[in-house]
């Protein structure tokens, strides 16, 4: 006799298999009378679980492991995990080893992991994606800079989610969802207070402190760094400064020309630059190169320690955030708020090491 899950139920009733796996964890979002179809075929199926009072049975290969059952063997979570992303982040420097290291946690514990990709259309029209509406994932780890809107129509599908830093406007009374983050306003404050320490009193911060909660921390400790005596309080400056390229958000982003020209029309230059990042602090550093002929004495700081960038630019001080150990906790944590779905948002903060040259 074939043996009964909860893609059984699923299939017999044509619903998603996201849809039973709600009802059967507890997760709020299905209508009673769906809820009710669906105990009603589970009893007549005779499957297993504790919402039918008939717990005793063996477990089905779909119901996931509890805190109480840790010496099932953790193959038996099978989850269905989509990471949430935009295209390029795929084979991005900064991304690569987050992402392998999710894939690999989540496959030890015999979850599946697919890519799902953002485009142009999806942010514009504050869309989800159909991979994500024809086949829903039993859970989703979202990582990328989108804007707070869409943030909120991933959230709204009802499925269990993780993000990787997230807008500054949803970090605290407007979380919908748990949150993996860095040590950020220490570390920036530190690289800052370094700086200081070598003479610069007018130093800038480039980058769009807005774009996200990580770069508003960033931009906090380089803050707080700068407004502890009179000597450099004056001297602050925030540039707003992205990567190259734009999309339909132009505004937010500026090429390095455009950056040079900011600097230009400023009636004195800064003598040091803390970036909100590593590919920041690249393109700072082509002004000291022609044609643009920044004073070669310039400083400048990154974020991230992205091996790629930064063996280009050696002298460099930068944070080391312990990429790897992300894309393990960012696993983790799906797994764990999918087992515990009705806990409070958490936000879960990963320390990380200043690098100084």
């Amino acid at each position: 006799m074939e043996k009964v899950t909860q893609e059984t139920i699923a299939e017999q009733l044509h619903l998603s298999r996201n849809t039973v796996s709600k009802v059967f964890n507890g997760i709020p979002g299905v209508k009673e009378k769906t809820r009710e179809r669906i105990l009603e075929q589970a009893r007549l199926l005779g499957y297993t679980h504790p919402l039918l009072g008939n717990a005793g049975g063996p477990p089905d290969e779909n119901t996931p492991v509890s805190k109480s059952t840790e010496s099932r063997p953790t193959a038996e979570l099978r989850y269905d995990i989509a990471f949430v992303c935009y295209q390029k982040s795929i084979s991005d420097f900064f991304w690569m080893p987050i992402i392998l290291n999710l894939e690999r946690t989540l496959s030890q514990h015999g979850c599946t992991m697919r890519f799902v990709v953002i485009g142009l259309e999806h942010e514009q029209t504050m869309s989800p994606p159909g991979a994500l509406l024809n086949n829903p994932p039993d859970g989703i780890v979202m990582a990328g800079l989108f804007q707070s809107e869409y943030y909120k129509s991933i959230s709204s599908l009802g499925i269990p989610l993780v993000t990787f830093d997230i807008s500054s406007d949803l970090f605290h009374c407007n979380r919908m969802c748990d949150v993996i983050m860095v040590e950020n306003l220490g570390a920036s404050y530190q690289l800052t207070r370094h700086l200081i320490e070598a003479g610069h009193t007018r130093i800038a911060f480039a980058g769009n402190k807005d774009s996200c909660q990580s770069f508003f921390e960033r931009w906090q400790g380089y803050h707080l760094a700068m407004q502890e005596s009179p000597l450099t309080r004056a001297g602050e400056i925030t540039l707003h400064f992205n990567l190259e390229g734009a999309d339909f958000r132009g505004k937010e982003y500026y090429t390095t020309d455009e950056f040079y020209e900011q600097l230009k029309s400023m009636p004195k230059l800064p003598t040091a630059f803390v970036c909100g990042n590593d590919y920041i602090a690249s393109n700072v550093i082509k002004l000291k190169e022609p044609p643009y002929r920044l004073d070669d004495q310039v400083a400048v700081t990154g974020f991230d320690n992205t091996s790629e960038l930064i063996a280009s630019i050696p002298s460099c001080s930068t944070v080391d955030i312990h990429s790897t150990e992300i894309g393990q906790m960012m696993g983790e944590q799906i797994l764990w708020r999918l087992q515990n779905p009705k806990s409070s948002w958490r936000c879960l903060r990963l320390d990380s090491a200043v690098i100084i040259k």
